[in-house]
């Protein structure tokens, strides 16, 4: 199960950029105006933008950390799990971040009005479909069991 719940579905880490979906939002927000000034300068926007890059370059950093430990021979003992439920758990909450910061541009697919080119729209379909590998629920336990947290033994 750790295979199929961890290390099968890109525990294994990812090497690369930055998520581009992530930046792109960044830019539209520093970009568009709303009531004669960008986006990126209301402090509500803010807030939700700052969360949106933690959780981005914590994502990333994992991924790095278990491509390392991949290609180093290093053992991999939560570490797939740990990465796999930190994706799972981002991308419902960053679905409701964009849609808290944007409102209705978030889910429109109509060409006139969509940012980025409808990949708001798109994210938006896409990440509430959470549950393929166990839910969150599933890892934390498989998590706990690897870690000797998990069950009390009477």
């Amino acid at each position: 199960m750790d295979v199929e719940h961890g290390a099968g579905l890109g525990g294994w880490g990812r090497f690369g950029q930055r998520d581009r979906l992530v930046d792109g939002l960044l830019d539209y927000c520093r970009e568009t105006k709303r009531n004669g000034q960008p986006l990126s300068q209301d402090p509500y926007i803010q807030s939700i933008l700052v969360d949106i890059y933690i959780d981005s370059e914590v994502e990333r950093l994992l991924g790095l950390r278990n491509w390392w430990m991949l290609n180093a021979g290093v053992p991999m003992v939560h570490e797939g799990l740990q990465y796999w439920l930190m994706e799972k758990l981002r991308w419902p909450r960053l679905a409701g971040h964009i849609l808290r910061s944007l409102g209705p541009y978030a889910v429109t697919a109509d060409p006139k009005w969509r940012p980025l080119q409808g990949a708001l729209e798109y994210y938006q379909r896409l990440r509430f479909i959470i549950h393929a590998g166990g839910t969150a629920e599933v890892l934390k336990v498989i998590m706990a069991r690897i870690l000797g947290i998990g069950r009390v033994k009477w």
